[in-house]
């Protein structure tokens, strides 16, 4: 994976979808969306700025009319008045038509922003080109995975958000998902319990397995606290050991058919899961259908949450995760072949 880098044709289509107008337009539109999420700012500054407007117009005519030959006649003291009797109603009209001005800019503004999602921005417009150039013989989109099969290879989560599904159907259908998954305490909003945020491999198995498996970090391999309960046997499952001790200390392993899983598991595979540790795999079998859940702690899919994030974005760092990204999941699909 550290080996894995862009070439220089492909830096340069990039360089170039970049510099593209219709890819600039859709990434300021992005940029827009990101504001109108985080509105109290920037409304803020330009209240401001229609004050100091208004105050600078106020003045402007005042002092045009104390140019008038018409006022000129008056002393000082008359002139105060005069000024103050124009200033004031000179000041809230400025006002009033400034703030109607701004209330119809702005529901104009919304009601166009409507018409656009950001991740559907993000996805379509900014990833999909993007993927286009480095995976070619791909496919992207924002389709799921089915989610009774996420619940499968990481149970007793309340919810699943998927976002984007990168299609390799020449590499035994292999499909890549981001997905965070978490649970809510009780009584603690804001706060969750258990979660995961990573990847989902999702490909075919070249054999066919009889039943289901299930092969998960134990509680030993994760935060304190964060997998109890967590990975429960899911129904007609049971828990069972192997010979490999040190696999026993860093799995736990739960099937439907005990003859069949031990005969998955051979000392090879059990080599192979020891390996794993430090990606926190989960791995679900089903059939002639393999589920790998990466625990990476990224959402590559997903788009800029706030304006530092959209500023420090980068279309060759995002195109180098993706691509190594992939690179991954085809090593980990070697042994199943």
């Amino acid at each position: 994976m550290n080996q894995i880098d862009l070439s220089k044709e492909e830096r340069q289509k990039l360089k170039e979808l970049q510099e593209n107008p219709q890819f600039k337009k859709d990434w300021n539109i992005l940029k827009i969306c990101i504001y109108k999420s985080h509105p109290i700012p920037s409304i803020f500054i330009l209240c401001l700025l229609i004050f100091f407007a208004c105050i600078l117009y106020g003045f402007s005519v005042v002092s045009a009319f104390r140019l008038n030959n018409f006022i000129a006649q008056f002393d000082d003291s008359t002139w105060f008045g005069i000024s103050i009797l124009f200033v004031i109603p000179i000041f809230i009209l400025a006002i009033t038509a400034w703030g109607a001005i701004i209330l119809l800019i702005t529901n104009f503004i919304e009601k166009q922003l409507k018409k656009f999602s950001p991740k559907e921005i993000y996805l379509k417009r900014s990833l999909l080109p993007m993927i286009n150039i480095i995976l070619p013989d791909s496919k992207f989109n924002e389709e799921k995975l089915p989610t009774k099969s996420l619940k499968k290879a990481l149970p007793n989560f309340s919810y699943y958000l998927q976002s984007g599904l990168l299609k390799l159907q020449h590499q035994n259908n292999l499909q890549i998902t981001d997905l965070y998954a978490y649970s809510p305490k009780k009584k603690k909003v804001g706060t969750h319990a258990y979660e995961f945020k990573g990847q989902i491999f999702s490909f075919n198995y070249s054999s066919h397995f009889d039943g289901q498996l299930r092969v998960i970090p134990s509680d030993k391999l994760l935060e304190k606290g964060r997998n109890r309960g967590n990975f429960a046997p899911c129904e007609g499952e049971i828990k069972i050991d192997v010979k490999d001790i040190p696999h026993n200390e860093n799995y736990d392993i739960y099937c439907s058919n005990i003859e069949a899983a031990r005969n998955f598991l051979t000392p090879a595979m059990l080599a192979w899961f020891d390996k794993q540790v430090p990606r926190g795999l989960t791995f679900f079998l089903t059939g002639n259908h393999i589920y790998l859940a990466i625990q990476s702690k990224l959402l590559i899919f997903d788009p800029p949450k706030n304006i530092a994030a959209w500023k420090k974005w980068n279309i060759e760092e995002i195109a180098w995760r993706i691509k190594a990204m992939t690179q991954t999941a085809m090593q980990l699909m070697e042994i199943f072949q």
